[in-house]
């Protein structure tokens, strides 16, 4: 069972981290994204099957998890998370809001961001005209 174990579970992770330094590397080589992951998860495929096979020819079932947990932990620390920004990293945008008063404004801000960590800039333009409105966060460095 222990060795069962160890060829699924130690060559699956494994190969999760095969397949992602090999998107990384593929991406730094210049190969789209998309290309680049196809290409490793094909690879990866190969790669499960010789780590699955390994597992059992291995002389101890010890050594077995030492190599694939420890090969699994190199390659995925290794790797990115691809060519892309995280979105907890940084999420921007805007949004208009038409109100008849500053106090209906704010409310449905909060409304709108309630339970979100955000910061939240208020300009307030009183032209009802989407296009001034538009106008004004431009000059204020916010479009």
């Amino acid at each position: 069972m222990s060795r069962a174990a160890a060829g699924l579970v130690g060559s699956y992770a494994f190969v999760w981290g095969f397949a992602a330094l090999a998107t990384t590397l593929g991406v730094a080589a210049g190969v789209s994204y998309a290309d680049a992951r196809t290409l490793a998860f094909l690879f990866a495929f190969l790669v499960f099957l010789a780590c699955f096979c390994w597992s059992f020819a291995a002389p101890r079932v010890a050594f077995v998890w030492a190599v694939l947990g420890g090969g699994s932990v190199v390659t995925s620390e290794s790797a990115t998370d691809g060519p892309f920004v995280e979105a907890k990293e940084i999420v921007g945008g805007f949004m208009i809001v038409s109100a008849d008063s500053l106090a209906e404004a704010i409310e449905s801000e909060r409304s709108l961001l309630e339970g979100v960590k955000a910061e939240a800039d208020v300009v307030v333009d009183t032209s009802g005209s989407v296009e001034q409105a538009l106008g004004t966060l431009r000059s204020r460095g916010v479009l």
